[in-house]
């Protein structure tokens, strides 16, 4: 390899003569090599060879003048040509002697070396861009010399250096994009590349502001829109709309739902108060809670949603109080005898499109005798035929409604019982008056 190295060439003669002595013989004055003799001052001047000699350097080197000779350095050569100790003009050596030493400089440095504060230094070739070593190859000095070798990312193929693909050799974690001596490496969306150029990690979405118009909850390599309760996400996934429950199947709300922004109300039809969950209705006892407007003379019976005032019991007559809720009429009375010996009254609510045939009310009889038997039936209040009187054994039936009532609307029930003993010529009845209050109730 020539290109790039440093020559140094130095030319330096130095002649060794000798005077010869006789009495009878002329000396001729002499000067060494690379001088020449001056008549007018009697003396020995330097030859430039680098002016006499027709291209004195060869191979790009600049030629430099020196006592008794010349050098071939590289262009960036740099020579001092003072001598320590010495004058800044010099005499050159007078005839006769030997010359002076050159100064020291590359003369005594090896080639790719560099005189330097005293010492040879190596020459940086690879610093000072003084090498011919061409991408993808990149210069790597050594002693003296230098070399060209493939850049990272490249291998020797021969003569040439061919790019390495790092994609196959499995650097990057997700995706990896093959470059020309080098490779670089890509995070699938979601992700974002770690400091070390290969890994990835997650991206929080969710930190500072998102497209979420509720919540926002991050996810491996993405993240999900939620809304808050009372919204369902719409079908761009990132904004929310507002359920309304009053449509969805099965409402919450006993009686009546009202809609709200996110959210929605339960009301409750009048006489009825919301309770527990607030979303069931319960009724409200107006006479627990002495809110009714009876009289002193009446008694409240609270119903479904509302209230009843129900006069004090009158008997009439032949018939006679005998308590707060029964009017009798003794046999042995004028007026009597045909007549049910008692009358007692019954107060009871029913709600309407209750399941059917249902049992609402047990009736019994009083009179338990050996020998007799009672009987029961319907005697006024059901013209339209919706109860049943149902004997369940001698001393009981079972009152039953077997078609749909609607509310609010109140029916009186004569309920009979008729006992017999014939052995002691026994004929007897007695009534029951039930008063029915059928209530709407909450659906």
């Amino acid at each position: 390899m020539t290109t790039g190295v440093r020559l140094v060439s130095v030319l330096f003669t130095t002649s060794l003569f000798f005077l010869l002595s006789a009495q009878d013989l002329e000396v001729t004055p002499r000067c060494s090599d690379g001088y020449s003799w001056r008549e007018d001052k009697e003396d020995c001047v330097d030859i430039n060879e680098c002016e006499t000699i027709a291209e004195p350097c060869k191979g790009r080197l600049k030629c430099i003048n020196h006592f008794g000779g010349y050098l071939c350095l590289v262009y960036s050569a740099v020579v001092s040509t003072s001598v320590p100790n010495q004058e800044a003009h010099p005499m050159p050596p007078s005839p006769l002697t030997e010359p002076p030493p050159p100064a020291l400089a590359q003369l005594d440095c090896p080639m790719g070396s560099v005189f330097h504060n005293g010492a040879c230094m190596d020459l940086d070739e690879c610093a000072t861009g003084s090498h011919n070593c061409v991408a993808p190859r990149e210069c790597v000095n050594t002693l003296g010399s230098y070399m060209c070798r493939c850049s990272q990312g490249y291998r020797v193929f021969g003569s040439r250096c061919l790019d390495i693909d790092e994609c196959l050799l499995g650097h990057c974690q997700h995706g990896c994009v093959n470059q020309d001596g080098s490779f670089s490496c890509q995070c699938s969306q979601g992700f974002s590349l770690k400091p070390n150029g290969r890994t990835c990690q997650d991206i929080d979405e969710c930190e500072g502001s998102s497209d979420c118009e509720h919540v926002c909850v991050n996810t491996y390599g993405s993240y999900k829109c939620h809304c808050r309760p009372g919204y369902s996400l719409s079908p761009d996934r990132h904004t929310c709309t507002d359920v309304d429950e009053c449509l969805l199947p099965g409402s919450r709300c006993q009686f009546q739902c009202h809609n709200t922004e996110g959210s929605f109300r339960c009301t409750c039809p009048i006489g009825y108060q919301l309770h527990g969950n607030r979303h069931s209705c319960v009724d409200v006892d107006e006479c627990a809670e002495n809110v009714h407007n009876c009289t002193e003379e009446q008694t409240c019976f609270n119903l479904y949603g509302r209230h009843t005032c129900i006069d004090t019991l009158r008997c009439d007559d032949p018939y006679t109080k005998s308590s707060e809720d029964l009017c009798v009429c003794p046999n042995e009375l004028p007026g009597c005898a045909d007549m049910p010996y008692s009358i007692r009254r019954k107060h009871m609510e029913i709600v309407s499109r209750r399941r059917l045939p249902t049992d609402i009310f047990i009736l019994q009889s009083r009179a338990r005798y050996q020998g007799g038997y009672n009987s029961f039936r319907i005697r006024a209040g059901n013209a339209g035929g919706e109860f049943v009187l149902r004997q369940v054994n001698d001393y009981t039936a079972m009152l039953s409604l077997i078609r749909t009532l609607h509310g609010p609307q109140e029916l009186v029930l004569d309920l009979e019982v008729i006992s017999v003993h014939r052995a002691f010529h026994f004929h007897s009845s007695s009534l029951l008056r039930l008063h029915v209050f059928v209530s709407e109730g909450v659906r």
